[in-house]
């Protein structure tokens, strides 16, 4: 979770310091879409990183698998994808 904060503050902080404060052009409806790109971007991070300590945490992994009979270890890429084409198909 920490990581996506990061990553969100740090995208606002770049953006801002480039056009605001390099280009010195005043803030505008449009700048609204990038901070939701930036938001977007973070929240994919949780997204990713959440089934990957899942699995981590999972103390009866073998059990858990055998008695549900599921694989999780596609788990991430399949989020990954499925979130990278809805926000493909969203624009």
């Amino acid at each position: 979770m920490s990581a996506a904060f990061l990553t969100l503050i740090c995208l606002i902080f770049r953006y801002c310091i480039k056009t605001y404060v390099i280009d010195k052009k005043t803030p505008s409806r449009n700048d609204v879409r990038y901070f939701i790109d930036f938001l977007i971007q973070a929240i994919t991070v949780v997204v990713v990183s959440v089934p990957e300590g899942i699995i981590l945490i999972c103390l009866n992994y073998q059990l858990f698998i055998i008695k549900f009979n599921v694989s999780l270890s596609g788990l991430p890429l399949a989020v990954t994808l499925a979130l990278a084409y809805a926000v493909r198909v969203c624009r």
